[in-house]
This record gives C-alpha cells, structure tokens and sequence, in this order.
C-alpha cells in the first residue's frame, strides 16, 4: 500500500508540474501578444507605422491547444476525519463526441469526464 501511495504521489506531482508549466508559458505567451497589440495601437496613435499581431501560425494554435489540454484537469482528494487519504478521482473538461482528437477544431459539445475513481475498501458503500 505504501509502494502505491508512493507512486501516486510521484504521478500527482508530475502532473501537477506539467499543469504549472503550461499555465505559465500560455500566461508568457498571452502576455507577449498583448503588448505587441498595445504596441500596435501606441504607434497607430502617434502616427507611425503599426504593426498588428496576426492570427496564430498552425504551430502556435497546436502549442496553445497543448497548453490549454495540459490545464483542464483536477485530482480530487477525499480524506477522513484523521486526515488519511480515502479516495481520489480525475475530473477533466473535453469534447468526447469529437470526430477527431486536437487540435482539429470540432463543434462536439465540451463535457466534464470523471476517471480513475478509486476509495479504500471501509470506506465504500
């Protein structure tokens, strides 16, 4: 039980990490396209030559999707009243329904989906 409690842990961090570090860089990169934006219309305003950010390249889309895919999930963690962990679950937002996996676009509608329920034994009903 222990070896187990361990190797959860160790998969809640990572994850937890990849979670931190998409969340960081899709804030870089969203921070980076609204300066230009601003940059843009300070220019426009002072009547030099402006230069508007432009849709996302294929690539950024991909990288932004990856991102965003990377953020949409959370472990939920029942404990008892000694504070022992009892249970947990993964909920997490997608579109189930789609046709094909991201980053193709899809009109499917946006679901919540509950995974890897697991409660110790006593604890059932």
């Amino acid at each position: 039980l222990a070896a187990i409690a361990k190797d959860v842990r160790r998969k809640v961090e990572v994850a937890l990490e990849r979670k931190r570090k998409a969340a960081s860089e899709h804030r870089t990169f969203r921070s980076k396209r609204h300066h230009l934006g601003f940059t843009a219309r300070l220019a426009l305003s002072q009547g030099r030559t402006a230069i508007f950010p432009t849709q996302l390249t294929p690539e950024e889309r991909r990288t932004e999707v990856r991102w965003l895919r990377n953020r949409q999930w959370l472990c939920l963690v029942a404990q008892n009243a000694a504070g022992d962990v009892v249970g947990s679950a993964t909920l997490s937002i997608g579109q189930p329904e789609a046709l094909l996996p991201p980053p193709w676009p899809s009109t499917a509608p946006w679901r919540a989906y509950v995974s890897n329920i697991s409660v110790i034994q006593p604890h059932r009903r």
